[in-house]
């Protein structure tokens, strides 16, 4: 299970949701209008910041109990948040079998509830209430920073940041980025990015696998075991996952273009 299907919310069902309801969205919130409704992922990541920050705080209050309390906003901006509570569903994986459902539950709990009053800032401030509270629920200590240090699938990471000059990059993020596109675009499953999430994170934590000359498919050996299946289910299904992405990879560097630029 992903935190997507935990949540059931999936792209088609938000899409539809927007393209009936944001024209409405819009009257009352103009800043809605500056958003490409063809791809509103795409927009909200790429676009502006100071933009981007206004229509996710519109959103926000929409969304919010203690705003105009719209369910239906309130399932969008869940889902714009969905790239967001996968990245901590896989840091948070040991914590419990269902972590999944753990964080669709708050990330719910977070979108209702958030305080669009004292900051414009929603979409980080729902991140970090997300993991926090979820960890402090846990009994732990929400201060514990991530430990996952992502090794590239060498193939696509050649591709993905080919045309990235524009500073240091970030391998965790470009890596979430470039699995999420693959959804969002369906080229690859949800359960298909957690896999390559949970395989990477394996391989970055086993110092037999750390060596970057070592495929990231060895890793199958270690995370079979963990999910329930094969090794030989896991490479198969990451290999085609895999395959999939690097069939357009030329696609994914166009979508990292303006992060570069």
């Amino acid at each position: 299970m992903s935190v997507e299907e935990a949540l059931g919310i999936s792209t088609e069902t938000a899409m539809e949701i927007v393209e009936r309801r944001w024209p409405g969205w819009a009257r009352v919130r103009p800043v809605l209008r500056a958003v490409d409704l063809s791809s509103v992922r795409s927009w909200l990541r790429c676009g502006d910041a100071r933009k981007v920050g206004e229509v996710m705080h519109a959103l926000a209050w929409l969304a919010a109990t203690d705003g105009d309390d719209d369910v239906e906003a309130a399932t969008v901006v869940a889902w714009l948040m969905l790239p967001v509570a996968g990245r901590v569903a896989y840091e948070l994986r040991t914590m419990s079998p269902d972590i999944d459902s753990l964080v669709a539950s708050q990330l719910w709990i977070e979108v209702r509830t958030v305080n669009w009053r004292a900051s414009s800032r929603v979409a980080g401030n729902i991140a970090k209430s997300l993991r926090r509270n979820i960890v402090r629920d846990a009994g732990l200590d929400p201060s514990r920073p991530a430990t996952v240090e992502p090794v590239l699938w060498p193939d696509l990471t050649e591709c993905v940041l080919s045309d990235c000059q524009g500073g240091p990059v970030d391998p965790e993020e470009t890596l979430v980025a470039a699995l999420d596109w693959g959804v969002e675009s369906h080229t690859i499953q949800a359960s298909d990015r957690d896999l390559l999430l949970a395989m990477v994170a394996v391989s970055a934590s086993d110092p037999r696998h750390r060596s970057p000359r070592r495929p990231l498919l060895a890793a199958a050996g270690l995370i079979g075991p963990q999910l329930g299946i094969t090794p030989r289910s896991v490479r198969r299904r990451s290999r085609r996952a895999l395959d999939a992405l690097a069939e357009h990879a030329h696609e994914i560097v166009e979508f990292f273009e303006p992060i570069a630029s």
